[in-house]
């Protein structure tokens, strides 16, 4: 049985985009990091919900349920800071993040977590920590302090349902369904 590796995330793209991949290049200046370790611009993205492995055969039912959602109203979400995962200690993706907690951003997470446990994917209970990966390898280290100047306002207009595709040892990203959400 044939299956795809799908998320569910929102696309960051235009002057959004622009303004992390300046971020992106004046870090990578700073942290004298290689190109193997950079995101390229056309996969910037927040994920929302990792789904795994999905059967070749559900994949049209996850575009259904997702329907619901466009429903939503658009909105602002705004990055503010560096965050290294899992630590700063031994990083292997460097991210721009947002705050955590009561949002209108962590109300559609939380949201689609009840959709995404209804068809059988088991959702983290970790926090949901919004941020958008600038990079990412083995092998990173953060020897000088980095920060996000000022606040990244992202616009919240749709989201998407994407297929993760392994690429020379890297993951790019095609969206397989965008949803507009209601414009405020």
């Amino acid at each position: 049985m044939k299956s795809r590796n799908l998320f569910i995330g929102i696309p960051i793209e235009g002057e959004t985009a622009q303004l992390l991949e300046a971020i992106q290049f004046k870090w990578r200046e700073i942290l004298g990091l290689s190109k193997e370790f950079l995101i390229l611009k056309a996969d910037f993205h927040l994920t929302l919900h990792f789904l795994g492995a999905i059967a070749e055969e559900r994949v049209s039912l996850w575009e259904e349920s997702l329907e619901k959602y466009s429903k939503l109203q658009s909105f602002s979400f705004h990055l503010v800071r560096f965050l290294a995962f899992p630590n700063s200690l031994e990083p292997r993706v460097l991210t721009v993040a947002g705050p955590i907690g009561n949002s209108p951003l962590s109300h559609l997470f939380y949201q689609m977590a009840e959709t995404v446990e209804g068809l059988g994917i088991k959702v983290e209970k970790r926090a949901f920590i919004p941020h958008v990966t600038l990079f990412r390898g083995q092998g990173i280290k953060i020897n000088q302090p980095v920060e996000v100047p000022n606040p990244i306002e992202v616009p919240i207009t749709s989201f998407a349902l994407y297929e993760s595709l392994a690429s020379n040892g890297a993951s790019r990203y095609r969206i397989l369904k965008r949803y507009l959400l209601r414009v405020a």
